[in-house]
């Protein structure tokens, strides 16, 4: 059983170290991990029995199946719901630009976001109004384009920002509109002068788009051995000197983030749009997880439906603020 147990942690860290790979978009390392991991699932399952003994040779197939998915060359979401897509941490220069119209269009398709749709329309319209005056001439006052996302994990927030890239390439705010996100470990280094070349490197990638930071509270320590300091000012200088190519949205639980753009003079006057992802509703995790089978091309019997729905409603109705919300979903399918 020791063995078994052993090979269940290998296949666990193979595959983790290609999702790791996959949002870094080291697609050849991940291709390697994933076929590892798949080769300890089919030695899982030579040693099993029966029923347990076709789950584990499936989920090999599954892994197998994602490494061979490596090879397409522009990659389709697969999840075609709330949250990331495995190649969500950095759009590349392959991913198919959306208009106006066509990023407006996969907003509104979202499960839920109602506030966060009108927020965000009421937004677009403002930078339009402020764009025709400046066409003709008009004074336009001084507006900041970074926003903050607060919520919880699983709430669309990184799907949101990936729209916003392709809507401020197309109102004009920036001129790629790729999306890089980051968080405290691709920026924080553990020594001196280390983390202002580390911050300097990934925010010289997000130049002409979209930097995305999750997690933004955590660069913000009371320990004067923290490097997280240095990194909010490396921040702080470049949305100064490319604040005509560069847009920065923060993202985090809703009250560490404003006590974290309280602690700095620079974050409150650039960070003044906030918006607030709600927890999905029972009903809408249902329909993201009906969305899922429906993309994937799955069919749920009635009685698999009607246990779906009263598990679901019970993971809505007994959640607290780490509740995974359309992640967790996902896992669960």
């Amino acid at each position: 059983m020791a063995d078994l147990n052993i090979l269940y942690e290998t296949f666990e860290l193979y595959l983790n170290k290609a999702k790791a790979c996959v949002v870094e978009k080291n697609y050849a390392a991940a291709k390697k991990y994933y076929y590892v991991a798949a080769e300890q699932m089919l030695k899982l399952a030579q040693e099993s029995t029966g029923e347990l003994r076709k789950v584990r040779f499936a989920r090999a197939k599954s892994v197998i199946e994602q490494a061979d998915a490596l090879d397409v060359p522009v990659r389709k979401r697969v999840d075609g719901q709330n949250g990331e897509s495995p190649a969500s941490s950095a759009s590349s220069e392959e991913e198919k630009k959306l208009t106006l119209e066509e990023a407006l269009a996969e907003l509104d398709s979202l499960v839920g976001l109602g506030s966060v749709k009108a927020q965000v329309k009421a937004w677009i319209d403002q930078i339009k109004v402020f764009n025709m005056r400046k066409e003709r001439g008009m004074k336009v006052p001084p507006m900041s384009y970074h926003l903050v996302f607060t919520g919880n994990p699983g709430t669309g927030k990184t799907t949101v920002a990936r729209l916003m890239s392709h809507i401020y390439r197309e109102l004009g705010i920036i001129s790629k509109g790729q999306l890089i996100e980051t968080d405290r470990a691709k920026l924080v280094e553990g020594h001196i002068g280390g983390t202002a070349i580390k911050t300097q490197k990934v925010i010289d990638s997000a130049i002409g788009g979209v930097l995305f930071i999750d997690e933004a509270y955590t660069l913000a320590s009371t320990s004067s051995n923290d490097f997280g300091k240095e990194a909010i000012e490396t921040l702080l200088k470049a949305m100064e000197d490319s604040r005509d190519n560069l847009v920065v949205i923060a993202a985090g639980y809703e009250r560490p983030m404003a006590k974290f753009i309280a602690t700095n003079p620079g974050l409150k006057s650039r960070f003044k749009t906030f918006i607030k992802f709600e927890d999905y509703t029972g009903e809408e995790l249902i329909r993201i997880f009906k969305g899922l089978c429906q993309k994937n091309e799955y069919v749920l019997s009635p009685e698999a439906e009607q246990c779906l729905e009263q598990y679901i409603n019970y993971l809505y109705e007994n959640r607290n603020e780490t509740f995974g919300n359309g992640r967790e979903i996902r896992n669960l399918f």
